[in-house]
């Protein structure tokens, strides 16, 4: 199983209960076939360029473990949903961080400084 982040904008000129059935559609596609880590609900933003006369869209960002065959079968469903106005799956890099898993912590200040200095008495 592989890790993928779909990003999907959904139709903003839907009502909150049609967004949320909207989502759970995919979801729900993701969780039979695959396991969903995460779902990130951006809420109502604005499209860098009109999509079918649409200047606004709902973003929704969902994080999930599969096969290939899943990514295959949710192309086709945001492609033939009419709720969905964009959709872009991409795999994430083995070892990488992605917005489906926690991000490790990220350094101490302290650490940040010595490494810039140069000031790690390990290195030969």
């Amino acid at each position: 199983m592989r890790n993928y982040e779909a990003m999907v904008i959904v139709d903003p000129r839907l009502d909150d209960a049609a967004v949320e059935e909207a989502v759970a559609k995919f979801t729900s596609v993701i969780d039979s076939q695959g396991e969903l880590v995460k779902t990130d609900l951006w809420g109502r933003r604005r499209l860098a360029y009109e999509i079918d006369h649409q200047g606004e869209g709902y973003y929704v960002v969902a994080g999930f473990r599969s096969s290939g065959e899943l990514v295959e079968e949710l192309d086709r469903l945001f492609e033939i949903g009419e709720e969905y106005l964009r959709a872009k799956i991409v795999r994430i890099p083995d070892g990488a961080t992605s917005g489906a898993e926690p991000s490790p912590e990220p350094p101490s200040d302290y650490a940040v400084a010595e490494a810039a200095e140069g000031g790690s008495e390990d290195v030969e």
